[in-house]
């Protein structure tokens, strides 16, 4: 058969041109890959710090002169609370530096764009070590005052103020590790602040039963301290505070209430009956200090008188024992003894200050009657007697005897053996300090219309308190 050169030389040579062609286009763009991807030395799959390593990242940041030092700045509540710089979490440099991306982000693919310069704010970046970022982290005071493994603490303690209190710390416990996470992934996004403000980093431990029981005892033990005892009778008072009504519950170990089998603190019956002795010397005042408290202030006292009331020592202890236990406190007299009851003076007497001359008639309680007076003569040691006595004598037209005198008075009213309450027509005034050098034998001179009107007041029995 005969051979035609020609037709099937040409479609040989064609055949073999494709591969030729095909290699020269793959090493063309192979170069031109390499001169743009891996100029650095570095693959598409190395990172640093979550940031691609790639030719223009390593163009952006070849003029970088590290004056850009990484740190992050730690904030709450707008209060710097911590600072980690690079010094603490890098192990070493690298010998080209390279870019970390915080205003913008680079192009995927294999021809990354580069034809116009961009300013994607870059600093510098370092290799930053696992290790050295959790220990620089845990260094944080912040930080490592928390508990590797918190637990939930429930106790009552005494604090310095002598008050018991309740110390848990369920409101303090946080996960250290969630808040060491979460500044980790700050310094791995390059972030420059962290505002830990609002940020919730509590655990939510369940109380046990004992818990909840120690919770339950210290309601008690609160409303107890807060229950106030105040007694308080003619001048004489007696508080029981905070302080005092803690000092009353049985402690368990010098620090801490006992508590009972009703779940209740446990009175001090020892310490309450030493308290209600106490009282009793104070209050009792039956031929006893009797302590008179003015009607304008102050308070003064009288020795033996025959008004006065005796403390019922067994009663005021139940009283008092009662007012703590329930926490309703307690604001009054003590019990008093059935037998002293009447010798108290009440709210309607007669009341002389003798310093300051004047004289006052208090009815149910309410002021009737006020008036200047003239008392015994201190020059002639005539001083009227200090003293609370009942008016035990009253009459009409009255002649006055003493030595040397004899006074006709319209109305005469004794409350001490020869002294008593009297008109005293001769005298044109009352008050001031008359008493001293021209007072009366021991009596307590009234202007005629003050001594008729208080005698339309007082009977027989109405209690006299006379001091200087």
């Amino acid at each position: 058969m005969k051979m035609i050169s020609g037709k099937e030389g040409p479609e040989k040579r064609k055949s073999i041109y494709f591969p030729i062609l095909f290699a020269a286009l793959f090493s063309a763009g192979m170069i031109l890959f390499g001169n743009n991807v891996y100029a650095t030395g570095f693959t598409c799959s190395d990172y640093f710090n979550r940031l691609v390593v790639t030719s223009p990242a390593m163009d952006l940041v070849s003029s970088d002169d590290g004056s850009d030092d990484y740190s992050l700045t730690i904030l709450r509540d707008g209060n710097i609370i911590g600072v980690i710089t690079e010094d603490d979490i890098t192990k070493k440099s690298m010998s080209l530096p390279v870019g970390r991306i915080r205003g913008g982000s680079f192009q995927s693919g294999a021809f990354p764009d580069i034809s116009e310069e961009k300013d994607f704010g870059l600093v510098k970046n370092l290799k930053f070590d696992e290790e050295l970022i959790d220990r620089a982290i845990r260094r944080l005071e912040f930080v490592s005052v928390l508990p590797d493994h918190p637990q939930l603490v429930v106790r009552i303690t005494m604090n310095e103020d002598g008050l018991y209190e309740l110390d848990d710390n369920h409101d303090s416990i946080r996960d250290k590790d969630r808040l060491i996470e979460s500044i980790k992934n700050a310094i791995e996004e390059g972030d420059d602040t962290l505002d830990l403000s609002g940020c919730d980093f509590s655990l939510d431990l369940p109380y046990s039963d004992d818990q909840l029981k120690l919770l339950d005892f210290f309601e008690e033990v609160k409303k107890w301290q807060e229950a106030r005892i105040e007694l308080t009778d003619m001048g004489t008072s007696r508080i029981l505070d905070e302080k005092d009504l803690a000092d009353l519950m049985v402690s368990s170990d010098g620090s801490s209430p006992l508590m009972g089998t009703d779940g209740k603190p446990v009175l001090s019956e020892a310490k309450l009956d030493d308290i209600c002795l106490e009282i009793k010397d104070a209050f009792t005042s039956y031929d006893s200090t009797f302590w008179w408290k003015k009607h304008n202030g102050g308070t003064v006292s009288f020795n033996h008188v025959k008004y006065g009331v005796e403390v019922d020592r067994e009663k005021t202890y139940d009283l008092l024992k009662d007012a703590i236990i329930s926490g309703k406190g307690y604001s009054g007299t003590p019990v008093y003894t059935e037998d002293s009851k009447h010798n108290r003076i009440g709210d309607t007497y007669v009341e002389v200050d003798m310093t300051a001359q004047k004289m006052y008639f208090f009815m149910n309680g309410k002021l009737r009657l006020e008036s200047d007076v003239v008392t015994g003569n201190k020059a002639h040691r005539n001083d009227t007697p200090q003293t609370i006595e009942p008016i035990y004598f009253m009459q009409r037209n009255r002649v006055l005897v003493g030595e040397n005198y004899r006074t006709p008075v319209k109305f005469w009213m004794a409350f001490h053996n020869h002294v008593g309450l009297h008109d005293a027509t001769w005298r044109g005034r009352f008050g001031g300090e008359i008493y001293k050098t021209d007072g009366s034998h021991g009596c307590v001179n009234l202007p005629l219309k003050t001594a008729e009107e208080l005698y339309g007041y007082v009977r027989v029995g109405t209690p006299v308190i006379t001091y200087y």
